[in-house]
């Protein structure tokens, strides 16, 4: 999907997250060093369907 802006890898059993730019993050970095952003993105990801679902009726 290309609109997605971090994608899940496994290195050495450790799962990261990674953008298009390259920066690397675990979950447990996520959800401790950029809650805000992370909660951010949520509430524009939820934004979107609910703006998706009002147009396709």
């Amino acid at each position: 999907m290309p609109w997605r802006t971090l994608r899940q890898t496994e290195e050495a059993r450790i799962v990261q997250f990674r953008c298009r730019v390259g920066h690397s993050f675990t979950l447990e970095s996520l959800l401790t060093d950029r809650p805000a952003e992370v909660e951010a993105a949520l509430w524009t990801a939820l934004t979107a369907l609910e703006e998706r679902i009002h147009l396709t009726r």
